[in-house]
């Protein structure tokens, strides 16, 4: 009877290993593009921020000056006595 080569421990780990590396190759190349991508965005902000202009901040609605007074809660009632 023949063994099957797929079976031995040595071709499985081998193959676990090159699963291995290509996880962690993977991995870096993820890395250096959000490191990409937020360095990118920091340089925007930092040229914005330089020419005059606001950067929103998160949750700050597209198009509104996030210095502006919050325009969506109502007024306070005034506290006078009669």
């Amino acid at each position: 009877m023949q063994k099957d080569p797929n079976a031995s421990g040595g071709v499985i780990r081998r193959r676990l290993g090159y699963y291995a590396l290509g996880v962690a190759i993977g991995c870096l190349a993820l890395g250096m593009i959000m490191t990409t991508r937020q360095r990118m965005h920091q340089a925007q902000a930092d040229r914005e921020a330089d020419a005059g202009q606001t950067v929103p901040t998160p949750g700050t609605p597209i198009g509104r000056d996030p210095r502006e007074p919050n325009r969506d809660t109502p007024p306070a009632e005034p506290s006078g006595g009669s």
